[in-house]
């Protein structure tokens, strides 16, 4: 049996992580309660856009911690690069999709953060991560 969840937000500094609280326009925490059944994590997808702030480039990063899982797993998903200080050179990057096989512990719970490094502010900045378990 396979289950996916999505938690996603806004991420809102430069080098630091943020708690993704959303589940697609629901209001609730970043906690993910392990579902009954499944042993791991079979896929990660990771999306994120941002508008650009100033000229600079990075990277979007994920952070999983937490009791649900053995250790805390941290990911890349993807670059920014702005041109100039127009908010028209953000980007809309493809959907990073990772293929894993993170073990879970059952009853436990796995808090979602997103954020964003680099040698600029990424201007507005968004990120959404689906995880799918089996």
């Amino acid at each position: 049996m396979t289950v996916s969840t999505i938690r996603e937000g806004e991420i809102s500094a430069l080098d630091s992580f943020t708690a993704l609280t959303g589940a697609n326009g629901d209001a609730t925490n970043n906690s993910i309660s392990i579902p009954p059944d499944v042993s791991s994590i079979k896929v990660i997808r990771i999306s994120t856009a941002q508008t650009g702030a100033t000229a600079g480039a990075g990277t979007f990063n994920c952070k999983l911690t937490g009791d649900g899982i053995s250790v805390q797993q941290m990911f890349t998903a993807g670059g920014w690069v702005n041109v100039g200080t127009e908010t028209s050179t953000g980007n809309n990057n493809q959907v990073t999709v990772i293929e894993c096989d993170i073990p879970v512990n059952t009853n436990g719970q796995i808090s979602v953060f997103g954020g964003f490094a680099g040698s600029a502010d990424a201007g507005d900045a968004s990120m959404s991560v689906e995880l799918m378990f089996q």
